[in-house]
């Protein structure tokens, strides 16, 4: 079975978000630097997440910070995000694919050496973005197939957007998550109205993802096992919890 979590939020703290995700009894929790930084998080605060990690056997994801890769601060975030994720003994570390894709491989191949040099046991999920057409990101992940603990952070969301903002055949995210090449991690759960990244309630009827459908995907046919990651949040998630529940029952059954 899928563990399921919620992501901090900028417009919450990250104790609030993560008891909601411990009320809803969740077994995995993103942390994504939207608006502060790792070193914003002080020491007595990761001892209590480590507690948290322990005490309710809760699964830690981290999404670095989104920085452009040209700006000089890129490498120290990430190298923050790692050392950060070392000490929760995260399973997992995000990183958003960019659209110039040499200019992201000469960046991140020093990054990933250092990854496994210094924590080996982290996987470092590459994310789909709405500018990166299925075609660009499996030749991303082919340039990067020599790092055994790479592999997707499959976004639902941008994989719709991608033929909008993109220059790709495949029209459609199930199209999309059907010619990816290299295996999924984890996948961020969202919906959108088909023009905007606005990260829609998967209950929200302006949203035009057939979620069913790519989480069946995922599941049936790429045996994916990894985290789903709620990358929203509002109050009084338990309707869009139930209804990830019986898509993942329904799922499960056919």
């Amino acid at each position: 079975m899928n563990l399921i979590g919620f992501q901090t939020v900028k417009h919450h703290s990250i104790e609030y978000v993560l008891k909601n995700a411990l009320d809803g009894k969740l077994s995995a929790f993103e942390i994504f630097f939207d608006g502060f930084l790792p070193r914003d998080i002080i020491p007595s605060f990761i001892n209590k997440l480590n507690e948290y990690r322990i005490n309710e056997e809760l699964l830690f994801t981290v999404h670095s910070p989104i920085i452009e890769l040209k700006d000089s601060k890129w490498i120290n975030a990430m190298k923050d995000s790692l050392n950060f994720a070392q000490k929760i003994k995260a399973n997992l570390l995000t990183v958003h694919a960019e659209p110039k894709i040499d200019l992201l491989v000469s960046k991140i191949k020093p990054f990933l050496r250092l990854c496994f040099a210094s924590y080996p046991k982290l996987r470092i999920g590459i994310e789909n973005t709405h500018y990166t057409s299925c075609e660009k990101f499996n030749n991303l992940m082919m340039s990067l197939r020599e790092y055994p603990n790479v592999g997707i952070t499959f976004d639902i969301g941008h994989a719709q957007l991608a033929p909008l903002y993109s220059k790709t055949k495949l029209k459609d995210p199930l199209a999309y998550l059907k010619n990816l090449k290299s295996p999924i991690l984890e996948c961020h759960l969202h919906n959108n109205d088909g023009v905007h990244d606005n990260h829609l309630s998967i209950t929200d009827k302006k949203g035009i993802i057939n979620i069913k459908e790519i989480l069946r995907e995922l599941i049936i046919h790429r045996d994916f096992n990894g985290p789903i990651i709620f990358e929203y949040f509002r109050e009084h998630m338990e309707k869009d919890l139930s209804y990830l529940q019986k898509i993942l029952h329904d799922v499960a059954i056919k």
